[in-house]
């Protein structure tokens, strides 16, 4: 039988191991792990410049829109004027940013802990899906028909 000290050595032994697997691999494709970088940096800004040429291309058709502030403790401030549903909106903006830090811890801790071929090849298909689906919103203007379509704008 095993006692919790042969454990606790097991343990720190197989971390061990683990990371100088991940080194070896880091080290041996390096620029895979750059172009998933790479990847995954564009996906963020891809992300992000989609969703402001959606509000740009609504503002476009929409010119007589006047401008509220969505933070309702900003709107007091400034003394803007708040918008009907400023909560909501607030929260929704909240919610995006937890999502993107969700992304960004599950990319990295995924991304520290490949130790084999077929983990990088999962990695780097996941990456490259998520890059093309952003690249062909950030192109195409399908967030802007996606937003008409919800909002009937």
């Amino acid at each position: 039988m095993i006692d919790h000290t042969d454990q606790q050595i097991l343990k720190e032994r197989l971390r061990v191991e683990n990371r100088r697997l991940h080194n070896e691999y880091k080290n041996k494709y390096s620029k895979t792990f750059k172009l998933m970088d790479i990847l995954f940096v564009s996906f963020i800004m891809l992300n992000m410049g989609a969703l402001m040429l959606t509000n740009m291309l609504v503002l476009k058709t929409e010119p007589n829109m006047t401008f509220q502030e969505a933070n309702p403790a900003a709107s007091e401030i400034h003394d803007f004027e708040p918008h009907p549903q400023a909560a909501s909106l607030f929260s929704g903006f909240i919610f995006q940013m937890l999502m993107y830090g969700i992304l960004f811890l599950s990319y990295f801790s995924n991304r520290n802990n490949i130790r084999s071929h077929t983990g990088l090849i999962l990695n780097f298909t996941l990456i490259f899906f998520m890059f093309f689906i952003c690249f062909t919103d950030f192109t195409n203007n399908l967030g802007y028909y996606i937003g008409r379509l919800l909002w009937g704008v």
